[in-house]
């Protein structure tokens, strides 16, 4: 398999998680598989990764700024796609998340079987101090022990978000998610590939069909961790139930998204106590 990585990376906050967290882990989990890897980084300072170690080739490219840091961060990706080769799994990365060390050769054992679309949850935690080079079940016990706020508001019953992009049940059995965005973390490039919207996560995976998606419902085949500061923050409400979920969800998903929220994400345990099935069901029931 031939990788096309594409991060884009700018200002000293964000350089300075990806050479401390993101790009280790990338390395490390590369690593695990025999494919080719080609870094795309899009980046104000080239010279600021001059000395760092890379599992692959590296090309820098300028920043295409927007005056909105969300479509910049998106012509990111956007340019990448042009760069891409047939055949290229185009992986799409951010400065800021760490991977689980099976990520890249179990993409590859999807790809091999036959799906063109990978996607994946990614939780936000509070803490530098990441571990690199682990399985995702620990990189996820890892995560979940450093929570982020942002991600303590999605908890079903007690978190008090208002965008509910994702919702986690926690039981005695263990913690499972159910969630309308996920990131897609690599595509195959065999057709035309774009995306409409500010950026990748949000339409690129209108380009495939259900059954050309997987989606990654175990900690047991790849994890991330997403590293995010005090700055990031969600608006407060009601503690999570059927209809503020509702609310969000009926002006924010695609019927794509809303697919995605009928599959069940194990965080933790088994999560054979099925807390999520029941109110998953009738916040599909209720959005149609």
């Amino acid at each position: 398999m031939n990788w096309l990585i594409t991060i884009p990376v700018w200002g000293a906050y964000y350089k300075n998680k990806f050479l401390r967290c993101a790009l280790p882990s990338i390395n490390a989990a590369l690593e695990e598989t025999a494919g080719h890897a080609r870094f795309v980084i899009h980046t104000d300072e080239p010279k600021a990764f001059y000395g760092a170690k890379f599992n692959g080739s590296v090309e820098y490219y300028p920043v295409p700024w927007e005056r909105c840091l969300y479509s910049t961060f998106g012509n990111c990706h956007r340019a990448a796609l042009d760069l891409a080769e047939p055949g290229d799994a185009i992986v799409f990365l951010t400065s800021d998340i760490v991977v689980s060390k099976e990520t890249f050769a179990n993409a590859e054992r999807q790809f091999e079987a036959g799906k063109k679309a990978i996607v994946v949850t990614a939780a936000r935690t509070a803490s530098m101090e990441c571990p690199i080079g682990v399985s995702g079940r620990e990189l996820l016990d890892w995560g979940f022990k450093h929570r982020h706020p942002v991600t303590d508001g999605c908890y079903w019953g007690v978190g008090r978000n208002t965008v509910t992009w994702a919702v986690y049940f926690e039981g005695k059995q263990g913690t499972v998610a159910r969630a309308f965005h996920l990131h897609p973390l690599a595509v195959v490039n065999d057709r035309p590939l774009y995306f409409n919207r500010e950026t990748v996560d949000l339409d690129l995976l209108e380009r495939f069909s259900h059954d050309e998606i997987h989606v990654v419902c175990s900690p047991d085949e790849m994890a991330f961790a997403e590293i995010s500061g005090p700055e990031k923050d969600i608006p407060q409400g009601e503690p999570l139930n059927v209809n503020s979920v509702v609310r969000w969800a009926r002006g924010n998903t695609t019927p794509l998204q809303r697919w995605l929220f009928t599959h069940r994400l194990i965080i933790s345990g088994n999560g054979d106590d099925h807390l999520d099935e029941e109110p998953a069901a009738e916040i599909l029931g209720v959005l149609g």
